[in-house]
């Protein structure tokens, strides 16, 4: 068991942690001498982006872990992979509704680059994609992926994103229902919605 993971384990065992589980992460992460590359509040969430002792990744929106690059490999690539295997025509345009870190366009990049022509990623806040490109740890993990000229960033909510083009491909690469506003995205409306994209 890891130092960070002894923190998390104790952490959670703390009466009344669920109250402030953001700040008491932070705490956790600091102390096991994790860096904070990124901490700001945007208009739609609390982003938070550290760095381990062992120079892995972790980002957090509103105190909930979106990726830890010691794993995230496996999200990344199981999301990307399995609707190839099963495509019955080519997939030259892709849509990735959240994705802003742009994980999930590294796979499809590094994987299906040649068939692959066009990747729009949808996400609510610019600030995440603006993170992904500039910070040079996150622009490492993702290979660069929202730099390629094939990948356009859309900055708005995806259920109100709406395309002249059809997508070959959707991919749905979103936070966790944890609040009713994020529980919006995993309903029948929603999917109808992206189905008609």
């Amino acid at each position: 068991m890891t130092e960070l993971e002894k923190y998390w384990k104790r952490l959670y065992e703390l009466p009344g942690i669920v109250k402030r589980p953001e700040l008491a992460k932070l705490e956790a992460l600091k102390e096991s001498g994790s860096r904070v590359l990124v901490e700001e509040r945007t208009d739609f969430q609390r982003v938070l982006l550290v760095e381990t002792p062992k120079k892995e990744l972790m980002l957090l929106l509103d105190g909930e872990i979106q990726f830890y690059s010691g794993d995230e490999h496996r999200f990344h690539e199981s999301l990307a992979l399995v609707p190839f295997l099963y495509r019955r025509a080519p997939m030259r345009r892709v849509g990735v509704m959240g994705g802003g870190d742009g994980l999930i366009a590294r796979e499809l990049l590094g994987r299906y680059g040649d068939e692959v022509e066009r990747i729009t990623i949808v996400d609510i806040d610019p600030a995440v994609t603006e993170m992904a490109k500039t910070v040079p740890q996150l622009v490492e993990l993702s290979e660069g992926s929202l730099l390629d000229g094939r990948v356009e960033v859309v900055s708005v909510d995806a259920l109100t994103y709406v395309t002249d083009e059809p997508f070959d491909l959707i991919l749905c690469d979103l936070p966790d229902p944890t609040s009713p506003i994020l529980g919006r995205l995993y309903n029948q409306e929603f999917y109808r919605h992206l189905r008609s994209q």
